[in-house]
């Protein structure tokens, strides 16, 4: 069997959704997959799969000439290579294109969804009747909706009830996201060299990765660190990531109370990631919802720590419980309360049996579940489904519309 990969957020883009397209896409069977996404300027893709990148950034392709090259480009591929099924990896814009060409080719696709884009569908499905009309489209022709978490599998039932779609409930498949256990591993690889460069000798230090937006609750960290105040003087809160925040929160750390006890570290390179969660005695992650479509659909960094032995503290919101398990390897916080999030740091950095019985229930769960290898056969599972069970149509006559024009049919293609 042969599929189209059809997502412009792929990797070099950061994240956990351009994270999970590529381990999925690794475990996936060799020869399997083909991949239409964007360009990446000064990245060389290095994959054992191919990779067309079509000449336009992320938002291009989400504008009507953007789509319209990348549909044409999809349809061409599937045209002149026979692909059996279509993996879309946006709801919007990519979603389009696989309804189109389902229309055209009668070929099955399925669409992959992680909360904040189903918010933001749902939102605009409310506001504009063209909107619902191409969400009920969509939503209709897909074969199967992968769903990172069951959080995530209700929003998107709340979309296809507002779109007006019915029989969702069969076609919504919840596949949780992993971590590889082989490269985030409890021990001390990396962490010496780390802790000097950075002058974290003596340091305790509690960590968290993420992009630094208001939903993924720095801010409410930082405040909880202020309520602990002297009792920890060596604690250090170490912050990977870059986003919109960092000049506000870079402002709050200054502060008198918090003064040498915070550490933003900017993009991390992906090879220094698994000693910084070998560094941490905590990591946190309470992420909390906000207003419009900012969601935590589920918490990649959270397994990432787990499968390193670390205990979690997540917040209790959107997909964060189905990541984090209370008690077993982490523990649960109201996310917009700072004494919440202190007395839980508080707890974890006094009891060291909890925090070790913990970081050992996260290692746990990876290994058992929350794994790559099981993630992608799950989802691999529901391909070779849909593929079967869904019957090619006859061919039909191409509009002008979503041919390809030269330029796109001689698109860059790395491999």
């Amino acid at each position: 069997m042969k599929t189209l990969f059809v997502s412009p957020d792929f990797k070099p883009a950061p994240g956990g959704i351009a994270e999970l397209y590529l381990n999925l896409l690794l475990r996936f069977p060799r020869g399997a997959v083909d991949v239409l996404t964007v360009r990446a300027e000064g990245w060389q893709d290095e994959f054992p799969f191919p990779v067309e990148r079509l000449p336009m950034d992320f938002r291009q392709s989400s504008r009507a000439i953007g789509l319209t090259r990348l549909t044409a480009r999809a349809e061409a591929r599937v045209r002149a290579e026979a692909h059996d099924l279509v993996q879309i990896g946006t709801l919007r814009p990519a979603g389009a294109v696989g309804a189109l060409i389902h229309r055209l080719r009668g070929v099955p696709y399925l669409i992959y969804v992680h909360g904040k884009d189903v918010l933001k569908e749902r939102a605009k499905v409310d506001r504009s009747r063209l909107y619902r009309a191409g969400a009920r489209d969509i939503l209709t022709r897909a074969g199967a909706v992968i769903a990172n978490s069951r959080f995530t599998a209700e929003l998107v039932q709340d979309l296809a009830r507002a779109a007006g779609v019915r029989g969702m409930e069969q076609r919504v498949r919840v596949v949780h996201p992993g971590a590889d256990p082989e490269r985030f591993r409890p021990g001390d690889e990396g962490v010496a060299e780390l802790r000097e460069r950075h002058g974290l000798e003596e340091a305790r230090v509690v960590l968290t990765v993420a992009r630094l937006e208001s939903r993924k609750g720095i801010d409410r960290t930082l405040e909880a660190i202020s309520v602990l105040g002297a009792a920890f003087s060596d604690l250090v809160y170490v912050v990977a990531g870059e986003g919109p925040q960092s000049e506000a929160l870079a402002r709050r750390s200054s502060a008198p109370d918090l003064a040498g006890r915070i550490r933003f570290l900017g993009h991390v390179p992906d090879a220094e990631l698994p000693a910084w969660y070998r560094m941490a005695e905590v990591f946190l992650l309470p992420s909390r919802r906000e207003l419009g479509d900012e969601v935590e659909g589920f918490g990649i960094a959270a397994l990432e720590a787990s499968a390193s032995g670390v205990p979690v503290i997540g917040g209790r919101s959107g997909g964060v419980p189905e990541a984090v398990a209370e008690d077993r390897t982490g523990l649960l916080v109201e996310p917009r309360d700072p004494r919440s999030i202190a007395s839980a740091l508080r707890r974890l950095l006094t009891d060291t049996g909890l925090a070790a019985r913990l970081g050992r229930g996260g290692r746990e769960a990876v290994l058992r579940h929350f794994n790559w290898d099981r993630a992608a056969a799950e989802a691999w599972d529901v391909v070779e489904a849909i593929a079967a069970g869904v019957p090619r149509r006859a061919p039909v006559s191409v509009p002008d519309a979503v041919r390809p024009s030269g330029s796109l049919a001689t698109g860059a293609q790395d491999r």
